[in-house]
C-alpha cells in the first residue's frame, strides 16, 4: 500500500513543521552581502510520504520520527 493524496497530506500535517534557517552569501568586486532567513517547512513532506510503502512508514513510526537523522533521511 502506498499513501496517496489526502492521506499523505494529513500525515505530513500530523508530523508538524520545523524551522529551517538559511544563509545566502553574495560576493562581487565591490561588496559582500550576507542574508539570513528562516521559515517553517514540513518535517516530512507529503510528497516523500507518498513514496513510502506502508511497511517502511510503519517501521519509521515505531522507531520514532523524532530523531533528526531519520527526518533528514526522509526529506
Amino acid at each position: 500500500m502506498v499513501f496517496l493524496g489526502q492521506s499523505a497530506k494529513d500525515l505530513s500535517e500530523r508530523f508538524g513543521k520545523i524551522m529551517q534557517a538559511r544563509q545566502s552569501n553574495s560576493i562581487n568586486s565591490n561588496d559582500t552581502s550576507i542574508s539570513h532567513s528562516s521559515q517553517f517547512e514540513s518535517a516530512i513532506p507529503a510528497s516523500k510520504i507518498a513514496q513510502l510503502s506502508s511497511g517502511v512508514l510503519f517501521m519509521h513510526t515505531c522507531n520514532g520520527f523524532s530523531s533528526d537523522k531519520v527526518v533528514q533521511n526522509l526529506r
